[in-house]
């Protein structure tokens, strides 16, 4: 699970930069930003480098949850006939990919279809 935090944008921050500069790809801010919430799911560990946060899994409901933490991420296709997928890789949770769902929403992406596989 790689973020470049450059390109962690929303929907309007997204089609600012693309009117202006065109150097940026759909694809590639969508799938930063399913990562990055991934990624939130980790705390810093000064012996583990990065350990999973049980209280922000608990927080959003996915203890207990077919997660796979170690191999997870996310990965982004365009569909037609302009759609957007993330695939979310190493689970087959229904309750992360409502929650990866909501927060792409809360950043304007909402017409983005979300799917799990194992």
């Amino acid at each position: 699970m790689r973020v470049n935090f450059n390109l962690l944008l929303t929907r309007e921050q997204f089609e600012r930069r693309s009117k202006l500069l065109g150097d940026v790809d759909e694809v590639a801010v969508v799938e930063n930003l399913a990562n990055w919430v991934l990624l939130n799911f980790f705390k810093l560990d000064p012996e583990e480098v990065e350990r999973l946060d049980g209280e922000r899994v608990s927080a959003a409901g996915l203890l207990n949850e077919p997660i796979n933490w170690a191999a997870l991420s996310a990965i982004v296709e365009r569909t037609e006939p302009r759609g957007l997928k993330v695939t979310l890789e190493e689970t087959s949770s229904w309750k992360l990919c409502r929650y990866v769902q909501e927060w792409l929403t809360r950043w304007g992406w909402e017409d983005v279809e979300i799917e799990a596989c194992w």
